[in-house]
């Protein structure tokens, strides 16, 4: 049969729509910011092609979100490695779950929710053991997002769904997750030059926690995701070995072939009978006497192939030290008679190398005319706290300062056992010891039960214990939005990612400890007694002066609040 001129005009005009549509410039523009893990955008836009990552079709055809990318992207994997996808609007979330079959990379270094169906994650808002969770209110994100992430080696099984804060069951309503990090736009006219990180900064994590109203019958049962909504990707994550694997789609059923896959059926949720969370075995703890400068991520499970971490702030609480040399830094040139030199150790709470930019040791020194020795290495625990130089090691020094327990996550409990025998050697070498405890953050690394019972112990211990004394930032007087995480006004104390202590923090803090030694009087052993009314848990010992325990805490007058 003769096509007439008319039907063949219509066919080729459809085609090369087709072509058109298929092959047009995606996504549209960078928003590829400078902390964003990977090549650069322009020299590998397709970065997943012979990887081993593998989407989950449902009944042989894409997600629903994911159904145009598929009709123009070329093949499914393209689709739902880049997309775009179409959530209507509500945007999307996404949850990066460990796979027994997969391995992790650096995955476990940054966990980072609970999943509201688990009985950890309903009572504590700050439980992180269920994976890593990332969404944003914009569907443009959705490509940046990922790619990102890929090129971390935050490898598992990729769970994305529509409806961020819109929608049915929105991640937001406190249904799915305890919390979840956001990726803002990066606008077409936004200098990226000036972008650091589209993952930080910005205010907008979700961190509300599980909601009550759906805690008592969603316990231990599957959480009540509609498919229609969802997609998956198994054996997500960049992995460089020069193994390439073909690229083809698996249906959502799991075959004898790979029996690995489950069906996308399944819900990736944690139950009783079937965990989601890494168990403890999963998380050997490496031999600190081995590798002490590999502690840079506390929960971050380690093998003999895979020792690379994490360097994420917003999970962790510190970053990887290698190589460490000390003195760490060095404040002020003369060693007072009275003070004489004074020594800081810990980890990234009083690092003079990190976030308070050394604040701490530069407003310690000025204040007391002494040498202050900082040796605090950040994501250090405290069996390697107590291997840095202190103060017990030098006969000009009179005052320790220690910060520690924090880390590793899962130590916190047996962390105020080992601050005792740490303090205690202090002591026993005629040393005065300041405990200084931790800022809290919002529902993220620095807080929960384990968390503040640990300060609280410390707390206990540094009140009836003669020459020790504690800096609670939980309590301290001129300073409340401190003990405030997440009321925005506090972000001033905090760094760029809403955990670590901020330089601020680190002038204040040296103004309290500056304030503890001042008032000390040399003869007395440096004990006084705290006042009933003040609970921030300064001091012990059976001298007089809790009248001026106030003075103490609240610093100097130019760190008061405004």
């Amino acid at each position: 049969m003769k096509l007439s001129p008319v039907v063949l005009s219509i066919a080729a005009a459809a085609l090369a729509l087709f072509v058109e549509e298929t092959t047009a410039e995606f996504p549209s523009y960078s928003q590829q910011c400078r902390d964003d893990a990977g090549p650069p955008f322009q020299d590998l836009p397709r970065f997943h092609v012979g990887s081993a990552a593998i989407p989950i079709l449902k009944d042989n055809q894409c997600a629903n979100p994911l159904r145009g990318a598929c009709a123009t992207r070329g093949d499914p994997k393209t689709a739902y490695l880049e997309g775009p996808i179409d959530c209507g609007g509500n945007g999307w979330y996404c949850r990066i779950l460990v796979d027994e079959n997969w391995p992790p990379q650096n995955l476990i270094a940054d966990l980072n929710f609970g999943h509201c169906n688990t009985t950890d994650a309903i009572e504590d808002p700050g439980y992180d053991r269920s994976g890593h969770c990332h969404g944003s209110s914009d569907e443009s994100t959705y490509y940046w997002w990922l790619r990102d992430h890929w090129f971390r080696g935050y490898n598992g099984r990729l769970r994305c769904c529509c409806n961020w804060d819109k929608g049915p069951d929105a991640l937001t309503s406190g249904r799915i997750a305890n919390r979840c990090d956001f990726r803002r736009t990066v606008t077409p006219t936004e200098n990226l030059d000036n972008c650091r990180d589209a993952n930080e900064d910005h205010g907008m994590n979700y961190n509300g926690g599980c909601s009550a109203q759906f805690s008592d019958y969603q316990l231990g049962v599957p959480i009540p995701e509609n498919d229609r909504h969802c997609w998956e990707v198994h054996r997500f994550g960049h992995v460089d070995t020069g193994d390439d694997n073909d690229d083809e789609p698996v249906d959502d059923e799991p075959s004898d072939d790979n029996p690995s896959d489950p069906p996308i059926s399944e819900p990736p949720v944690a139950s009783p009978e079937e965990p989601e969370e890494p168990e403890e075995p999963e998380e050997p703890e490496e031999s600190q006497d081995e590798e002490p400068e590999e502690s840079g991520d506390p929960e971050e499970s380690q093998d003999d192939e895979e020792p690379e971490e994490s360097g994420d702030p917003e999970e962790s609480q510190d970053d990887e030290e290698p190589e460490v040399s000390f003195p760490r830094t060095v404040a002020g040139d003369e060693v007072s008679m009275r003070f004489g030199k004074i020594y800081v150790i810990g980890d990234s709470l009083l690092d003079g190398t990190g976030s308070t930019e050394g604040q701490f040791e530069e407003t310690l020194a000025s204040e007391l005319e002494t040498q202050v020795v900082n040796n605090a290495v950040g994501g250090y625990g405290l069996s390697e706290i107590m291997e840095q130089p202190g103060c017990s090691s030098d006969t000009s020094c009179k005052w320790t300062i220690i910060a520690g327990g924090i880390n590793p996550k899962e130590e916190r409990r047996s962390a105020p056992g080992m601050m005792k025998e740490l303090v205690e050697r202090e002591v026993l070498a005629g040393k005065k010891v300041i405990i200084q405890g931790y800022l809290p953050d919002c529902k993220g690394y620095a807080s929960g039960k384990d968390f503040q019972n640990m300060l609280n112990a410390y707390k206990r211990f540094a009140e009836s214990t003669a020459n020790v004394w504690m800096i609670d930032a939980r309590d301290m007087p001129g300073h409340p939005l401190m003990n405030q995480p997440c009321n925005r006004r506090s972000r001033k104390y905090r760094a760029d990612d809403d955990s670590h202590p901020s330089p601020l923090s680190g002038r204040i803090f040296a103004a309290a400890a500056s304030r503890i030694m001042s008032d000390t009087d040399e003869d007395d052993e440096g004990s006084f007694e705290e006042s009933e009314d003040n609970n921030s848990g300064s001091g012990s010992g059976d001298q007089e002066g809790s009248e001026e325990v106030d003075e103490v805490w609240s610093g100097s007058e130019e760190f008061e609040e405004d």
